[in-house]
């Protein structure tokens, strides 16, 4: 569906991601990480709308299988999301997700050491685990993204010289994202977050928090909310 190419950081992800659908018969995948320069966890690929909105919706209620798999460092294997006893921990997503019509997810950690610098979404509209083949070819396809990412961070930081310029540039590319309001970046949701918090007299996270919440309450896009504060087309104080 989209991939943001404009960005040297990413290039090459898209195919591994496309490779990682058809190894494991997915009907779609998405691929989020957490930005080196700015910490934020940006969604970098979908394969189709579906995958996109799975994540979206991660995002807005914080929580999901996504969210566990990089807390924990470890896959997280749904194969039957409507499973009570299994899904139980954040039964708010679960209940979104079928509804969107998946059945199964599952989310594989990008490894980078002692942390995970993402995570690899996989979700199929009929129930049924992974096969073994399957998993491992889902976890190759992670490590691959982790290498494919790493290198290209390298390549990034030897074109400036050092990794003070090469993460002034990626901020840069951050803020330049947020201004075409990319659906793809979440910066702007931040930028919003904070102009909500001098509205409301809250924390900067309050803001964002705040903005989730009604993107949740009014079932639209948490990024179309914060284009709408952004531009002063709306306010929570409302």
């Amino acid at each position: 569906m989209r991939c943001r190419t404009e960005d040297p950081l990413f290039a090459g992800v898209g195919a591994i991601c496309e490779t990682a659908m058809q190894e494991t018969e997915a009907d779609g995948v998405a691929l989020a990480v957490v930005s080196r320069s700015r910490r934020v966890r940006e969604l970098i690929y979908a394969t189709d709308s579906l995958a996109q909105q799975l994540d979206d919706l991660q995002y807005v209620i914080g929580e999901g299988p996504c969210f566990d798999a990089y807390l924990r460092d470890a896959p997280q294997c749904y194969p039957e999301l409507t499973s009570v006893a299994k899904t139980a921990r954040w039964p708010v997503f679960a209940a979104g997700a079928t509804e969107l019509g998946v059945q199964a997810l599952f989310a594989i950690p990008v490894p980078d050491g002692w942390r995970p610098m993402g995570v690899l979404e996989l979700y199929r509209r009929a129930t049924g685990d992974l096969a073994d083949s399957e998993f491992a070819a889902a976890c190759a396809c992670a490590s691959a993204i982790a290498y494919q990412l790493e290198s290209n961070w390298q390549e990034h930081v030897a074109h400036f010289g050092n990794a003070e310029q090469a993460i002034d540039d990626a901020a840069m590319t951050g803020a330049q994202s947020q201004v075409a309001v990319d659906p793809f970046t979440r910066t702007q949701i931040h930028v919003a977050g904070g102009m909500v918090a001098i509205q409301l007299g809250v924390t900067a996270d309050e803001g964002v928090d705040r903005i989730r919440a009604h993107a949740y309450a009014c079932a639209r896009p948490v990024s179309s909310v914060a284009a709408d504060i952004i531009a002063r087309r709306m306010t929570l104080s409302d």
